[in-house]
């Protein structure tokens, strides 16, 4: 953690300086380590340059390169090239079929031969994305299954269907007090 800020300093080209006016500053801590990074006899490929990531059977995705998939709630893959967009605000993926499907044969290979993940969590993706919310019912009601509509809208009138299936049954048991509220 010491050498954060020195580095920083560093990579800004900023001394650091003794005095803050007329105030005698302390000495820094710690040393810059970009020297590590621009050594040319440290292996480029030292460090893995792979990450792949899954969380609660809600989100998912990999970076790899310059490139990133992601899909939340097991919507459709999202594919960013994060060097030329590292916001990720441009959703590549029907531009760059070809590298989507790298990567998501990539994730669905390491998930399957690398990790102890649940068969669900290791299953297709869905051919559309549910509303915002709709993970948090996954992650409290195991059971959920699909809820019609699927996504968010607005305008939505008030006396509109809203349907849910569960594979199993669902209890209520200790929320007393508690309530579900759709917005």
């Amino acid at each position: 953690m010491t050498d954060f800020y020195p580095t920083f300093l560093d990579l800004a080209g900023i001394e650091y300086s003794d005095t803050d006016n007329s105030r005698q500053l302390e000495p820094l801590y710690g040393n810059s380590i970009l020297p590590a990074f621009n050594d040319p006899t440290f292996p480029k490929l030292a460090i893995h340059n792979e990450i792949f990531w899954s969380f609660n059977d809600i989100g998912k995705g990999l970076l790899k390169d310059n490139w990133k998939i992601s899909s939340i709630n097991d919507g459709q893959w999202r594919l960013y090239n994060i060097k030329d967009d590292p916001c990720t605000t441009r959703n590549l993926a029907v531009e760059m079929p070809e590298v989507l499907k790298k990567m998501s044969d990539a994730w669905f290979k390491f998930a399957r031969e690398r990790t102890s993940m649940s068969q669900s969590s290791r299953l297709p993706l869905r051919d559309y994305q549910e509303g915002w919310g709709f993970h948090r019912i996954r992650m409290v009601m195991p059971a959920y299954l699909s809820a019609i509509p699927n996504m968010a809208q607005e305008n939505v009138p008030r006396n509109t269907k809203l349907t849910f299936k569960f594979s199993a049954p669902i209890g209520f048991e200790n929320s007393k007090g508690k309530t579900i509220r759709l917005y």
